[in-house]
C-alpha cells in the first residue's frame, strides 16, 4: 500500500470513528462535513489507483447495485418538462444521494485496502471498539439516570447512549454482534481472545435488552439461531481432505436430518434464553412498549406510533408509484 493510499485507508478509519460519536443526533453541516471528507479520501483512493494499479473498481458486483439506486435516486428529483419532480421532497432525495454516495465511496474504499492483507482486521476492531463503547455509554447513562418517569418528554423514553433512537442503536449493536458471531464461531483465535469476545458480546446483548428496541430484540434473536444453524450445519470432523472428497458425493438429505435436529434444538435453546434474559433485565420501559404493540398494529388512528398508519400510507404510495417512487 503505498503512502497515498495509506492515508484515505487510516482517514477513512479515523473519520467513521469521529463521526460515530454523536450518533443520529446531528446537524445537517455534520452530515455535510462527513461527506466532504469522505469525498477527500475518495479522491485520494483515484489517484492511488491511477498511479498504482490503475483506475477499477475493487468490487463491481457491490458497487454497481448501490449505484443504481443512486440512479434512480436522480431521476426522483429531475423535472421532465413541465411536469414536477416524483420526488416528493426534492430536497431531502438531493442530501439522500450526497449522503449515499460517500458511504459508497467510503465502502469501495475500504475493500480496495482491506483485501489480500492483515488490514481487515484493523476494521473489524473499529467496529467492536464503537459498538462496545456506545453499549457501555448506554448502561452508564442507564445506571446515572436511572427509572424513566412514563410522564417525562418521549424523546428522553426513546433515546439511549448517543442515539435519539432506540432503534438506530440496535443497528449498531446488531452489527458487532454479527462480528462476534463469526469471530466467535469460526475464528481461529486464541482461547483468551474467544473469552474477551464472548465477554463483549455479554455486553452487547445486555445493552440491546436494556435499550428495549423490540425490533432489535427480533433481530438479535434471529442472528442468533442463524449462526447456530450456520455452524452446525458447515461444521465437519477432522478428515483428510481426499476422505471428505470421497464422501462428499454419497452425503444425502437425510445424513443431513441429524444435524438439522441438533441446530433446531439449539435454536429454540437461544430463542429461550433470550426470552428468560429479557424477563431479568428488561425494565418496565421494555414492558409498556411490548405492551403497546396491539394499539401500534391495530385499528388505523392519528397517534404517533401507529404503525397500521404508516403501514396503510407507505402502500399507497407504492401503489401511486410503483417503479420510481416518491423520493428518499
Amino acid at each position: 500500500m503505498s503512502n497515498m493510499g495509506w492515508l484515505a485507508y487510516v482517514g477513512t478509519l479515523v473519520a467513521i470513528f469521529i463521526f460515530s460519536i454523536p450518533g443520529d443526533a446531528v446537524q445537517p453541516w455534520h452530515k455535510g462535513v462527513f461527506v466532504a471528507v469522505i469525498s477527500m479520501f475518495g479522491v485520494l483512493r483515484i489517484l492511488d489507483g491511477s498511479l498504482n494499479s490503475g483506475p477499477r473498481v475493487a468490487d463491481r458486483l457491490f458497487v454497481l447495485p448501490l449505484v443504481g439506486v443512486i440512479a434512480l435516486a436522480v431521476l426522483q428529483i429531475v423535472p421532465f418538462g413541465s411536469q414536477q419532480p416524483l420526488s416528493l421532497n426534492p430536497y431531502g432525495t438531493l442530501t439522500f444521494i450526497l449522503q449515499f454516495a460517500a458511504l459508497i465511496v467510503a465502502g469501495e474504499l475500504l475493500l480496495t485496502y482491506t483485501r489480500g492483507n492483515g488490514h481487515l482486521r484493523h476494521f473489524v476492531a473499529l467496529v467492536l471498539l464503537i459498538t462496545t463503547a456506545s453499549a457501555l455509554f448506554g448502561l452508564s447513562i442507564d445506571l446515572l439516570r436511572g427509572e424513566v418517569d412514563p410522564r417525562t418528554s418521549a424523546q428522553i423514553q426513546d433515546s439511549y447512549a448517543q442515539f435519539t433512537n432506540r432503534n438506530h442503536f440496535a443497528l449498531l449493536i446488531e452489527m458487532g454482534l454479527g462480528l462476534l458471531a463469526g469471530i466467535l464461531l469460526k475464528g481461529q483465535f486464541s482461547a483468551t481472545t474467544k473469552s474477551a469476545g464472548w465477554l463483549v458480546a455479554g455486553i452487547l446483548v445486555y445493552s440491546m435488552i436494556a435499550a428495549g428496541s423490540r425490533g432489535g430484540l427480533v433481530s438479535m434473536t434471529g442472528m442468533g439461531v442463524f449462526a447456530v444453524f450456520v455452524h452446525v450445519m458447515t461444521r465437519s470432523k477432522s478428515i483428510k481432505r481426499s476422505e471428505r472428497f470421497k464422501t462428499a458425493h454419497r452425503r444425502t438429505a437425510f445424513d443431513l436430518l441429524p444435524k438439522f435436529a441438533y441446530a433446531a434444538g439449539l435454536g429454540l435453546m437461544v430463542i429461550a434464553l433470550v426470552l428468560v434474559l429479557v424477563a431479568f433485565i428488561g425494565d418496565d420501559r421494555l414492558i409498556r412498549r411490548m405492551e403497546r404493540i396491539d394499539n401500534e398494529v391495530g385499528q388505523i388512528d392519528g397517534s404517533r406510533e401507529n404503525r397500521a398508519a404508516i403501514w396503510a400510507s407507505t402502500t399507497g404510495m407504492i401503489r401511486e408509484r410503483p417503479l420510481l417512487g416518491s423520493g428518499f
